[in-house]
């Protein structure tokens, strides 16, 4: 009896350490991993390198910038000290003029006298010229500092301007596309309608299987229609009739595109297009307009 219990109490510890080694090796086991593609990472460390360069670039400009706002405090300075100076001329003339004068009425004789006053007067003269020039320069150099002044603040407003856009494409990025619709709509009916365009054609681009892909096209050519751009509007509410056949706008598309047409000169594409508008959607208000207009055209 206490042989048998023995041999079950060894049985079940081998049982045990086996069932331990199984697990330990389970838990031991490599996890895998999908290694990143090398072309993946050269593209990125290339990317990365081109944004810290451009990075530098403008950091370089906005020192520049700083640097150039100097010179011209500089050379504003320049121009009062030149001023100063001029008035000193000034003072110095008067003083040689009064100097000669009293010469002139003691009737001095001393041609040593007369050589140092005129010498006087000649270096005065030659500083005066000096003078002159170096104000022509720092003008010069004003000017020339407010044309570069004025392209660098250009460079930053566009670089300012980039940093709102790219903010604001952010913020639509996240929109969903019923939103981001809401959100063109809203720009078209305030008069919006660039940022209205852009928008809508937004919206195209990141969603073009949705049901609102179609309505952003036929916006998009209602507005290149309103401002009279009767191509742009054609290629719309064409794109919007080839890609998005069973859409609700096709019926006013066909219409509005058979409009365009005849507005371009094209009137055999017009009259195709009212032609088809009309067997296509028969029930239609749209092929009711189209039947009169092909009575004012002739047909």
């Amino acid at each position: 009896m206490l042989r048998k219990n023995l041999l079950k109490k060894i049985s079940n510890l081998i049982l045990v350490f086996f069932l331990i080694g199984t697990l330990s090796s389970c838990f031991s086991q490599p996890v895998t991993t999908v290694a990143v593609p090398e072309d993946v990472n050269v593209r990125l460390s290339v990317l990365e390198a081109k944004v810290n360069q451009l990075q530098d670039a403008v950091e370089n400009l906005m020192g520049f910038m700083e640097e150039t706002k100097k010179i011209q405090v500089y050379n504003e300075r320049l121009k009062i000290s030149y001023e100063e100076l001029k008035n000193s001329f000034e003072d110095l003339k008067k003083e040689i003029r009064v100097l000669k004068n009293e010469i002139k009425q003691n009737s001095y004789k001393d041609k040593l006298l007369e050589q140092r006053i005129n010498l006087l007067e000649k270096k005065l003269e030659t500083l005066q010229n000096t003078q002159e020039k170096i104000l022509e320069n720092i003008n010069e150099l004003n000017d020339k500092l407010s044309i570069i002044y004025e392209k660098i603040t250009k460079v930053k407003v566009n670089v300012e301007t980039e940093k709102v856009i790219k903010k604001k494409q952010k913020k639509t990025e996240t929109l969903k596309p019923k939103e981001l619709y809401s959100l063109a709509y809203k720009e078209m009916e305030n008069g919006n309608f660039q940022k209205a365009l852009e928008l809508f054609m937004e919206l195209y681009k990141r969603y073009p299987y949705t049901e609102y892909a179609p309505l952003a096209l036929y916006w998009i050519a209602e507005i290149y229609y309103s401002e009279d751009d009767y191509e742009n509007a054609l290629k719309y509410y064409l794109k919007l009739i080839k890609e998005y056949p069973n859409s609700s706008k096709v019926p006013v598309a066909l219409l509005k595109a058979a409009i365009c047409y005849k507005i371009l000169g094209k009137m055999d594409k017009a009259i195709k297009l009212l032609k088809e508008l009309i067997s296509k959607y028969p029930d239609t208000p749209e092929a009711l307009i189209a039947k009169e207009k092909l009575k004012e055209w002739g047909e």
